[in-house]
């Protein structure tokens, strides 16, 4: 059976192509249904990659050892029935899947893959909402803004009491009639 049938079949899925880095020149495909991707979105779709070799087996010291201490063998079998549910011994490394985010770089109208194809195409998991960090980044600079002025106003005053409070009255005076303009 067709490993993208699914999408083959799909009224609104359409495939578009990605980019995990901005300058990359490759292109991957992914199926989409989700609506209103556009070109410059960015998409989560998952990732395959090698999983780490299987996992050690525990180590218990030899009993001749300066740092033996005895081991039940209870907790032994717990220990090896853990590691055989993480990580069968026979195991070899597997394909893990992990998500990523990227730029949409491509949208076709539909989903342009040939029936039969060799290659299972994965799809897109959302699409990545940046509305809220847009506002509150906005938010965040008018905030930078009005502290900036404050504190600015804020200085000015304290340099000036720091001046004028360490001056004798008659040269106080003085300069006060010569900034009052």
């Amino acid at each position: 059976m067709d490993k993208n049938i699914a999408a083959l079949l799909d009224t609104s899925a359409v495939t578009i192509r990605v980019n995990y880095l901005p300058s990359s020149s490759t292109d991957y495909t992914y199926i989409c249904n989700i609506a209103g991707v556009e070109v410059g979105d960015y998409v989560v779709v998952p990732v395959a990659f090698k999983a780490a070799q299987p996992m050690p087996r525990p180590w218990v010291p030899k009993q001749d050892s300066p740092t033996y201490r005895p081991v039940s063998s209870a907790s032994m079998e717990r220990s090896k029935d853990l590691m055989e549910a993480v990580q069968p011994a026979s195991a070899a490394p597997t394909l893990e899947t992990t998500f990523k985010v990227v730029l949409v770089v491509g949208v076709d109208k539909s989903v342009e893959l040939e029936p039969n194809d060799d290659i299972c195409y994965k799809w897109v998991v959302s699409k990545l909402d940046l509305t809220d960090y847009a506002a509150t980044m906005q938010r965040n600079s008018q905030i930078l803004a009005a502290c900036a002025a404050a504190y600015k106003r804020n200085m000015r005053k304290s340099f000036a009491e720091r001046i004028l409070g360490d001056m004798d009255s008659e040269d106080r005076d003085q300069l006060l009639k010569l900034i009052a303009k």
